[in-house]
């Protein structure tokens, strides 16, 4: 009997390369394995199913579990994974100083359930009293107008939500101050230019999100893997080789930085390399739930607080079980 055949969509993270490249292959599969930047990736699969397996936004994940008939299963393997006091951007001039400035606040967002945007409202609601209900929310392209949210989420009424004109972007309407915030992924144009009024709420943000690691052990989640709900049910045993694949390529990428760091042309490069391992372990980005249990239950927490799922997951829950708990030796 030949191996099962599978497309998997992923971004080209170098964790992932030894996948990509074909060094390491998952037991009976034979991969084809695409790279795509992570926003068409979700796109397609979310919008189209385009693939077998994808890298998949995490809170996109969640929301599909709470329909009638969820179409994916989660591998535990976390592709990327991000601190987001750096993600929010604010207006000079509307007068916020403090997280708690933005209450009554008009805030943009490219979309209400993006990963990013969930984490930041999360630590907003969290460690400053900040809500989802209390920012009105305005959804739109950052730099491309017309842009729309990938998943139909029927929100609760506290949640005030608007779509701006489609022939706008939100870093516009940052600028000229239409906007008193802004959460984005990556640094908008309005704040890159560096003559504009836009600024970090967060200027420190490496010393907040080191306070943050230390007081909470949470180094939040973007993505995780996931394959399609059909396949696994008729070849349960995906998931498992897909999950020994990805965790060997991780360990192998971490077990060779020590040379391949000296690959890249950045100053002190090993030396960051050597300070992230002190301070997250050994292994900066474990997979496995247990080993993530922090970042997962204040994930599942956040999306159904913000009104994006309906029910609390256990974490365990929303993975396959046989990447759950595995064989030991």
């Amino acid at each position: 009997m030949g191996k099962l055949k599978m497309t998997l969509a992923c971004w080209d993270h170098p964790r992932l390369r030894p996948i990509l490249d074909g060094l390491i292959e998952p037991e009976g599969i034979e991969l084809n394995p695409i790279s795509l930047p992570p926003h068409e990736i979700f796109w397609r699969m979310l919008k189209y199913e385009d693939f077998d397996a994808s890298e998949l936004s995490l809170s996109g994940y969640i929301i599909d579990q709470c329909s009638a008939s969820p179409r994916f299963i989660a591998i535990p393997f976390f592709p990327s994974r991000v601190f987001r006091h750096s993600a929010l951007f604010i207006n000079k001039n509307a007068g916020i100083r403090t997280p708690e400035d933005l209450k009554g606040k008009k805030v943009g967002v490219p979309e209400y359930h993006l990963t990013a945007a969930l984490w930041v409202r999360g630590f907003l609601q969290h460690d400053y009293g900040v809500s989802a209900e209390d920012i009105e929310w305005h959804m739109g392209g950052i730099e491309e107008a017309g842009r729309k949210d990938r998943i139909e989420v029927k929100l609760p009424k506290k949640i005030r939500l608007h779509e701006i004109p489609e022939d706008q972007t939100l870093s516009e309407w940052l600028e000229r101050g239409l906007i008193s915030a802004l959460i984005s992924p990556h640094k908008p144009r309005a704040f890159s230019k560096g003559t504009s009024n836009a600024a970090l709420l967060f200027p420190n943000f490496r010393e907040i999100e080191k306070e943050y690691f230390d007081r909470t052990g949470i180094l939040p989640i973007m993505h995780t893997i996931v394959v399609k709900r059909k396949i696994y049910e008729k070849h349960p045993w995906v998931t498992e080789s897909l999950y020994k694949a990805l965790a060997s390529a991780s360990s192998f990428v971490e077990s060779n930085f020590s040379r391949s760091g000296l690959r890249y042309t950045i100053p002190w490069l090993q030396q960051e390399w050597e300070e992230a391992r002190r301070i997250f372990g050994q292994e900066i980005f474990p997979s496995g739930v247990a080993q993530n249990l922090k970042s997962l239950e204040a994930v599942v927490r956040y999306s159904y607080e913000q009104g994006l799922a309906t029910r609390e997951f256990k974490p365990a829950d929303l993975f396959a079980p046989n990447t759950v708990e595995q064989f030991k030796d």
